[in-house]
């Protein structure tokens, strides 16, 4: 996850499947504990997505993280060893997709896990050992304190009036409490402050934990939401990254927290905004333009969304440059911190680059003697300070 510029990140992957040999015996979830699988379709996307056996491994994985068990986890015992290797790669395929759609279950490391196997009278037996980021002892303290977080967040949350502003709280307060630290990218090993405990009570993270706060609120609010993967095959050193996508009503969008907590580090731009929201409810069509490594075969939903864009809802999306209405456009944002502004096109960015700036009618517009602007080409926004 270590930062290449101010909006590229990468992600450190670290994936033990040592086969080892031990005991194991097959078994089904909880009852009471599959059946909160089972109830929460929204909640869960990825679940219901699987087959009944994957399902059945699903759970066995779930209950193991929500009783903190440190026990090896029996997966099943199998008459071939081909059958064996089919599971071992089937978890070697969602292991970490699984732990993302449980984000309260921080104390798990999604990269590390091991493969244990076991051969007796042609029978090959399948068992996981899961690995903690922290002392067991210590969960139930760190998990109040990251409960009430998450519950402030939600509660607040549920007084917006709807469905945009809602989302908008949270993507917000998330921002507001946390810090991109890539100091967190020199250690070799994953640490606690990668989950949604790091962003949301420690308040320094990278971009894993931004995603997982975000999945662990939304939930909470009965709105769909996972998480992609660049590079979903080979999540390495070089090109790692993780973001999230929502569906709001009927239709799904990308939000990319880390990339708008960190678009902007530069110390000119810090009494102005400590965020953007350039990647607030974006497309795919938005979000390729951003060097991501799109990947077909990760088990997200396609992104087409365009009513609750941040600039779009706004009123803030100019598909096409008239002077008119550009100006009213920024005028209804004269009283904010800075004026925002996107476009459909780079040329009709570099119109309004032209008509605003270079001929200095944007002075006549704010009634400003000082104003500064950033545009960012690959996501086709003008950000205006006035002093």
């Amino acid at each position: 996850m270590k930062r290449a510029s101010a909006v590229f990140l990468i992600l450190v992957i670290i994936l033990s499947a040592v086969m080892l040999s031990g005991c194991s015996e097959s078994r089904r979830p909880e009852p009471e504990k599959r059946a909160e699988l089972d109830l929460n379709r929204r909640k869960y996307p990825v679940y219901h997505s699987l087959d009944e056996e994957g399902k059945r491994i699903y759970g066995l994985l779930y209950n193991a993280m929500i009783s903190q068990t440190q026990a090896d986890v029996s997966i099943g015992t199998y008459a071939s060893r081909e059958e064996m290797e089919e599971a071992e790669e089937w978890i070697d395929e969602n292991f970490r997709q699984i732990v993302y759609e449980q984000p309260d279950f921080f104390w798990i490391d999604p990269y590390t896990y091991t493969l244990n196997e076991m051969e007796s009278v042609g029978q090959f037996s399948l068992s996981v050992s899961l690995s903690y980021l922290v002392d067991t002892d210590n969960i139930p303290e760190m998990k109040e304190r990251y409960d009430e977080r998450v519950s402030d967040i939600v509660e607040e949350a549920k007084k917006q009036s709807g469905v945009f502003d809602r989302v908008l709280y949270v993507y917000d307060e998330i921002l507001l409490g946390a810090e991109y630290d890539e100091s967190l990218l020199d250690g070799d090993e994953s640490t606690v402050e990668l989950t949604a405990y790091g962003c949301l009570v420690e308040g320094r993270t990278v971009c894993s934990g931004y995603t997982l706060a975000f999945v662990s609120v939304m939930q909470k609010l009965n709105i769909e939401c996972g998480s992609e993967f660049n590079s979903y095959e080979d999540f390495s050193i070089i090109d790692g990254h993780v973001w999230n996508y929502c569906k709001l009503d009927d239709e799904y969008y990308y939000f990319d927290l880390t990339w708008d907590d960190s678009i902007f580090d530069a110390e000119e731009y810090k009494p102005y905004l400590d965020f953007a929201h350039s990647y607030f409810a974006v497309n795919e069509d938005q979000l390729v333009k951003t060097n991501f490594t799109m990947q077909s075969d990760a088990p997200t939903p396609d992104c087409n969304g365009t009513r609750y864009n941040y600039f779009v809802y706004k009123g803030a999306n100019v598909s096409e440059y008239e002077p008119d209405i550009v100006r009213e456009m920024i005028e209804a944002q004269a009283d904010e911190k800075y004026i925002a502004l996107r476009f459909d096109s780079y040329s009709e960015l570099l119109e309004a680059e032209t008509d605003l700036m270079k001929n200095s009618k944007i002075y006549d517009i704010l009634g400003a003697d000082n104003i500064s602007y950033v545009i960012t080409d690959d996501c086709l926004h003008m950000y205006i300070f006035a002093k």
